[in-house]
């Protein structure tokens, strides 16, 4: 275009142009202006969680526009977190979002079903379904769980009747035998008392499971149904595996079921904590109190993230310059970090965790699908890379599959050759020796299902013990084992609805759990509870007889005993003076307003002795009536055996509170029911002076001094 064309068409031109120039502009202005905002918005995305509130000149007031926060992984002079909280705050949600995100590696401990945790991209395994055993391991772990509170000698001697014991065993079932021998054979009182008191306490801990637990990189390891005993027991064990772990993270939620310690003991968990920045190991840990946490162990931990919290906390908390307001106005999912902060503390609200589970399972060693098996005296070379090993352990079959070409072993525990899978066949084409093999687990390829259910079908009801006994004399097996066997398989046929569990308390709260098949018409368990309702009443030399309209009659009180598998009707009967509804325990009472047990019946049939003249006796060796003097000592000796009864139900709750089974409450509740009062409750305080925590003796004579009991 010439210079002429241009002056000439520069008024059409000049309005486009600016034009041009003006969208230019407004476009890098907006870029400009946009630029911090995109910014912004790219690192809101990638933050961990969001400052909402401020703490600042004592008081606490929410932000105008939230400030992003990242979780300071690099500037940190360790990794350990503690986080600190009621149930239902976000601990969990946290110890999730800081593993995954953060950590490539990592074993996390969960000790709540369904828990969060298991929604980690990592293989999940069920504790219960493995049986570790820790010859080295198994003593200490045993003493962190039960926590002895036996000072001095006695401890010693705890502790090496123990190590005796296990030094002797390879697993469970030949610990159980050693035990068995040292208590047949032992011969000092103390020490078979401790013997008796160690395997009451080792029977809790039994697994149902078998074999050694894996290890892996990305991996949850599931306690939930396991006892609380089993779940402190084996978290030591496992953390034994892994003390020498590096680069990765130990997730610990619920701690109080690890951070155990004694005058002689600590947990691996405080080893690692001192020894883990070494090895660049950080160390996450999730509790309801900074009371679980040994008071050693709180420096470890470079951050402390706390949730809302009340009690002794709040105090703790006071006395290290936290304010109390600040945790106390904590909303759902707001923490804040107590080690970045002196005047002023940031509230913290952490992304919600989500995670998928892993459909990946773990994969121990695989045979070949038509393996060539070769008998060689000792062992089964298997395609010239594997190597089999059959071993028989205490009623169990080891199978011990190594590959040669990898320098790794699997072992697992089978009960029958057939439980091999594919190899089974081979087996059988290996000179002979399937025979050989199979006579030796014999006694393990017993079916314990089929003959419970043949023994309950016959006998309607039995105990454990009964179960057990039946089979051991049928099969000439170890009782003891037998009914550790017995037991696991009860466990899974109550799981599965085949088999009914009932628990029975009698008149002085005596536990027996029995067993009964679902399909039967009537239940033993009523029998057996009307013929105890009619013994009570003959011990009382109460007038007793059998209704039709109720189950007994004492006088003018009708008895219905109520076992729970049928719902009450009830019908009316004017011409008894009370209906009363008895059953076998407090879950069934529950179900039946206003029943009572049969201690509580005992009690009250008790009371209509005290307030009766003389009765008649109801057995057909005397039918005279008897005199004054006659019901007096008979309501002596009743008197009598009703307090020893009642005096020993108070000194097991009590052994059973101080081991932390039970709480304050309960046991209070029971002394309170039983009756026992003044110098005889102060015996009992006296007789368990020096057995367990000193703590808890002293907090329940002290709350049985404010309510009168002593």
């Amino acid at each position: 275009m010439t210079h002429k064309r241009w002056v000439r068409n520069w008024p059409i031109l000049k309005p486009i142009i600016l034009l041009i120039v003006l969208i230019l502009c407004l476009q890098i202005t907006e870029i400009l202006i946009l630029l911090p905002l995109i910014i912004f918005i790219i690192d809101f995305m990638e933050t961990d969680a969001l400052i909402t509130k401020r703490w600042e000149n004592d008081s606490i007031s929410p932000l105008l526009l939230p400030l992003p926060y990242r979780f300071p992984i690099r500037k940190k002079c360790n990794l350990n977190v503690l986080v600190v909280g009621t149930s239902g705050k976000g601990k969990t949600n946290l110890l999730d979002y800081l593993a995954s995100k953060y950590f490539e590696k990592f074993v996390v401990f969960c000790f709540k079903e369904n828990d969060l945790h298991l929604g980690l991209n990592a293989e999940i395994i069920d504790v219960s379904e493995y049986g570790p055993f820790d010859k080295e391991g198994f003593v200490d772990a045993f003493m962190l769980t039960f926590q002895p509170k036996i000072i001095g000698e006695i401890v010693s001697r705890y502790a090496g009747v123990l190590v005796e014991v296990v030094a002797r065993s390879s697993d469970w079932p030949t610990l159980l035998k050693s035990l068995d021998e040292a208590i047949r054979k032992e011969r000092d009182r103390i020490n078979k008392t401790t013997l008796l008191s160690l395997k009451e306490k080792i029977y809790l801990l039994v697994p149902e499971g078998s074999g050694e637990i894996p290890v892996l990189d990305r991996v949850v390891y599931d306690f939930s149904k396991l006892n609380e005993y089993q779940k402190c027991f084996f978290a030591q064990l496992i953390l034994r595996k892994i003390r020498n772990a590096r680069d990765m993270a130990l997730v610990i939620d619920e701690a109080y079921n690890v951070f155990k310690r004694t005058e002689y003991h600590v947990s691996v968990l405080e080893v690692l904590l001192r020894e883990g920045r070494s090895r660049n190991l950080a160390i996450l840990v999730a509790t309801q109190s900074l009371l679980d946490v040994p008071e050693p162990v709180i420096p470890q931990f470079d951050t402390i993230f706390v949730f809302s919290t009340t009690g002794e906390d709040l105090r703790l908390l006071r006395s290290i310059g936290i304010p109390v307001e600040l945790i106390q106005n904590l909303g759902n999912y707001e923490c804040v970090d107590i080690r970045d902060g002196v005047d002023r503390f940031d509230v913290l609200r952490f992304k919600k965790f989500k995670g998928a589970r892993s459909e990946q399972a773990y994969e121990g060693l695989e045979l070949l699908e038509v393996p060539r098996v070769r008998y060689m005296g000792e062992d089964f070379p298997i395609d010239e890379r594997y190597e089999l090993e059959l071993e028989d352990e205490s009623g169990l079959l080891e199978d011990e599959v190594k590959d040669l070409e990898a320098e790794r072993s699997t072992i697992q525990y089978i009960r029958r050759l057939e439980d091999l899978g594919d190899a089974t066949n081979a087996l059988k084409d290996s000179s002979g020796q399937y025979d050989v093999y199979g006579a030796k687990v014999h006694r393990a390829s017993l079916d314990y299902r089929a003959e419970i259910l043949r023994l309950l079908a016959k006998q309607g009801m039995m105990s454990t013990t009964a179960i057990a006994k039946a089979i051991a004399e049928k099969y000439g097996l170890d009782k003891s084992r037998t009914k550790f066997a017995c037991l696991t398989y009860l466990k899974r046929l109550c799981n599965k609805g085949e088999v009914v569990r009932t628990e029975f308390r009698d008149e002085f709260n005596r536990k027996t759990v029995y067993y009964e098949l679902p399909t039967i018409s009537e239940s033993q368990l009523h029998k057996l509870m009307v013929e105890k309702v009619m013994v009570l009443a003959w011990k009382l030399n109460l007038p007793v007889e059998k209704k039709d309209d109720v189950d007994v009659a004492i006088g003018g009180i009708g008895i219905e005993v109520e076992t729970g598998r049928k719902d009450r009707k009830l019908t009316p009967r004017p011409w008894y003076r009370e209906i009363w509804v008895v059953v076998p325990n407090e879950e069934v009472k529950e179900k039946y307003p206003g029943s009572m047990t049969l201690r509580e019946l005992y009690l009250r049939l008790k009371e209509m002795v005290e307030g009766t003249p003389t009765r008649i006796r109801r057995d057909s060796a005397q039918t005279e009536r008897r005199t004054w003097l006659d019901v007096e000592h008979a309501e002596m000796h009743v008197h009598d055996e009703l307090a020893r009864a009642a005096i020993n139900y108070v000194k097991k709750s009590m052994v059973a509170y101080l081991d932390g089974k039970k709480g304050l409450k309960w046991m209070l509740g029971v002394i309170r029911s039983s009756g026992v009062r003044g110098g005889l409750l102060l015996k009992v305080f006296k007789e368990l002076e020096s057995y367990g925590d000193s703590r808890l003796w002293k907090e329940a004579l002290e709350a049985c001094r404010k309510r009168g009991y002593l």
